[in-house]
């Protein structure tokens, strides 16, 4: 089990770096109108220090889907809840936080045999907010109405972790830009996550 040591290695590396990986960007088909079967979460995250997350969390709720508010800090659901539930077997999680989250989480979730399998990077530039996604083909459409969905990009991030396929085919990468006037000067740089099990990819004719 992950020591309280290693935890503060963690987080001072995720301050201290850049979150610079990335999923390769490969060409992908993916029939109109085939149905998904969407990844079963077993816990989705938000950072409550930020309305953005907030409106993500609430959004969920909505969907009738539990919620589990933290303060940067992921220790605590670490040590309560995912390291014994991922001891039983892999379990798929979500979230929108910060960065120093995911980057923990991610490694933690290694030796479950997780894996990031959804990655948008949302980052604030003046009046704008600039969304780097890489993830399934599958997921494409909805990262596309980030060019128009403006300050209510949060409530799409909770519908495309909900809507996640639980077989995928192959990754892309996409970057997105809309204007977004909340909370200006709240937050920098938020990451919207899927951690799931390591799958086949689907193929698509």
């Amino acid at each position: 089990m992950t020591n309280r040591r290693e935890f503060l290695h963690m987080g001072m590396a995720a301050l201290s770096l850049p979150i610079a990986a990335r999923a390769g960007a490969s060409p992908g088909i993916f029939g109109d109108g085939e149905e998904l079967t969407t990844e079963p979460l077993y816990k989705i995250i938000f950072d409550k220090r930020y309305s953005a997350c907030a409106r993500f969390a609430e959004e969920i709720q909505r969907r009738a889907l539990a919620t589990h508010a933290i303060r940067a800090d992921v220790t605590q659901i670490w040590y309560d809840d995912l390291y014994h539930r991922w001891k039983r077997g892999p379990a798929a999680i979500a979230g929108l936080t910060a960065p120093g989250a995911i980057f923990c989480l991610e490694m933690l979730a290694r030796d479950a045999g997780m894996r990031v399998a959804l990655r948008v990077d949302h980052r604030r530039v003046g009046a704008r907010v600039e969304h780097e996604f890489a993830g399934p083909v599958e997921s494409l459409t909805l990262a596309a109405e980030l060019e128009t969905s403006a300050e209510r990009w949060p409530e799409k991030m909770a519908e495309m972790v909900t809507r996640f396929p639980i077989e995928r085919g192959r990754t892309m990468t996409a970057r997105y830009s809309d204007r977004a006037d909340e909370a200006r000067g709240e937050w920098e740089h938020l990451v919207t996550w899927v951690i799931a099990p390591a799958v086949k990819q689907a193929t698509h004719a």
